[in-house]
């Protein structure tokens, strides 16, 4: 009750300060709820709704692989033209409406034909390419239409909006799931979902064509020089720092990357867990993001951002270690000790989100910063696209059982264990620059 009382006095607090602000950042709190609403019902159920349609393991793993092909191969050309583009908001309003025509057909498609897990995946693949533009854009964007001092409270307000919806959303839908018993009356409530997500996009775009930029804060692109592209890679390999940071955020990235599937293989395949037990793990993370928010942003004004970072990485190499004890206890105590367990480690997790993108900053070189988040944008598409595979195939290859299951666990609790210490090789550098630049 303490709890739920914490997040109304903070809904209120929230509320009351979009009731007082002027009309950008009430159009832009407005747009953050329609935007991570529907990304929060993608997110927490797109993965169950293709088990219900039928997907095993490798089909599970190429589910994260093919959308994030799709992202990647389209991501890099795609910030190209971001960056050089006149009209980012037309760019905005035109991939929202591909994605809210998409979302309107897997809600439908069903209805009339014998929608199965393929359809899914080339209609989901073709939305998530469409969302990685959609996001780059809406990064261009924001800057050219928003004043420098109104940037802080837009995006702490769409920051706390994206937290108390992630605990409302898996909450709602995993209680709704789980208490549907037919797989058919399951799979008409995902179509359900993406239905409401296609109306919500509407409402999305409704407010985006009310957002217009400041003039004087719109730059004027030059004619795009292929050369740049050139320019931006010889930056960033002459750029020691950014290549050390690369090899060890990306090497965390591959080791988190690598159990997205196997993670859903151990909680429904292992541990039965249902959906709300799965809704339960999700929101009691959201619950401790909250609340370990202000101490870790606090931590970094004293320690700094990579610093900090060690202490996320340490607490993600500790959910290989709960998984497999988990997975090895009796069916009656497993389950509880897996989700209170799997709670108490996300301790810190909010750190990964918090500081990556801070760090990432602080090596690159501001003259081609836009075109070089693309080269990072697209290097992390490849890993989070491939290492589910990969993860997949190491589980296949000892033998797709419970031990087999373990012994990739295992394997990659000891990847994360190095990629602490490959950031803590990293922070050692860091900090070694930032003495001989005092």
């Amino acid at each position: 009750m303490k709890i739920v009382t914490f997040l109304q006095n903070r809904i209120m607090v929230v509320k009351n300060c979009i009731n007082a602000a002027d009309k950008i950042v009430k159009l832009y709190a407005y747009e953050g709820f329609f935007g991570i609403f529907v990304a929060l019902i993608i997110s927490n159920n797109n993965i169950l709704f293709a088990i219900r349609l039928g997907a095993d393991d490798y089909m599970l793993s190429f589910f994260s692989l093919v959308p994030s092909l799709v992202t990647m191969i389209i991501l890099f050309p795609g910030g190209i033209i971001t960056d050089f583009i006149r009209s980012k908001k037309k760019m905005l309003i035109t991939l929202s409406i591909i994605i809210c025509i998409i979302y309107f057909i897997i809600g439908f498609l069903p209805f009339f034909t014998n929608f199965n897990f393929f359809a899914f995946l080339i209609l989901v693949s073709i939305s998530a390419g469409a969302w990685g533009l959609h996001n780059m854009a809406w990064q261009a964007y924001f800057p050219e239409a928003v004043a420098t001092e109104k940037r802080n409270t837009i995006l702490t307000i769409r920051t706390f909006i994206g937290i108390v919806l992630g605990i409302m959303i898996p909450c709602t839908t995993g209680f709704l799931l789980t208490h549907l018993h037919s797989n058919t009356h399951k799979i008409i409530a995902h179509q359900s979902f993406f239905i409401a997500n296609a109306v919500f996009i509407l409402f999305q775009i409704n407010i985006l064509r009310k957002i217009n930029p400041i003039m004087e804060t719109v730059i004027k692109r030059e004619k795009f020089d292929f050369k740049i592209i050139k320019k931006t890679c010889v930056s960033l390999i002459k750029n020691k720092y950014f290549i050390i940071y690369i090899i060890a955020i990306q090497f965390f990235q591959l080791t988190s990357s690598i159990t997205a599937t196997l993670g859903y293989i151990g909680q429904i395949q292992y541990l039965h867990l249902d959906e709300a037990q799965l809704s339960y793990i999700v929101v009691g993370g959201t619950v401790i993001q909250f609340i370990t928010l202000p101490f870790w942003s606090k931590f970094n004004e004293r320690k700094g951002v990579v610093y900090t970072m060690l202490f996320g990485m340490a607490g993600a190499a500790l959910n290989p270690i709960v998984m497999i004890i988990s997975t090895s206890l009796s069916p009656q105590i497993n389950k509880p000790i897996f989700i209170i367990v799997s709670i108490i480690t996300s301790l810190a997790s909010i750190v990964i989100s918090l500081n990556s993108y801070q760090c990432l900053l602080q090596v690159l070189d501001e003259k081609y910063k836009t075109i070089s988040l693309s080269l990072y944008s697209l290097i992390t598409s490849f890993i989070v696209a491939v290492m589910p595979v990969v993860g997949v195939f190491i589980y296949k290859s000892f033998g797709s059982d419970l031990t087999s299951f373990h012994k990739t666990y295992w394997l990659v609790f000891v990847l994360r264990i190095l990629s602490i210490w490959f950031w803590w090789f990293y922070w050692k550098k860091y900090t070694k620059k930032n003495k001989k630049s005092t």
